[in-house]
């Protein structure tokens, strides 16, 4: 025979505590990729062209002043005398 028997037993309470936590956003940005693309440029090319150009030489050339100083001559019977002026 099976007898039952009450019996006091402790249960323990739950006690629920509510807490407010931030959590940050997670935005998605779209950023933009940059390329490097090497490109062809054509660079004119620069032609030298010589060219001989004679240039006149003036050289001074001092010319000397000559002065014609006329002399008087006196022919006398004694010889020639001779008068500047």
């Amino acid at each position: 025979m099976v007898q039952t028997v009450q019996k006091m037993v402790d249960v323990p309470q739950i006690e629920i505590e509510e807490q407010i936590v931030e959590v940050p956003v997670q935005k998605h940005v779209r950023v933009p990729m940059i390329q490097k693309v090497q490109k062809m440029v054509e660079v004119p090319q620069i032609e030298v062209e010589e060219k001989i150009v004679e240039v006149p030489v003036q050289s001074h050339v001092q010319v000397p002043m000559i002065q014609k100083v006329q002399k008087v001559v006196e022919a006398g019977l004694t010889g020639f005398h001779f008068v500047q002026s």
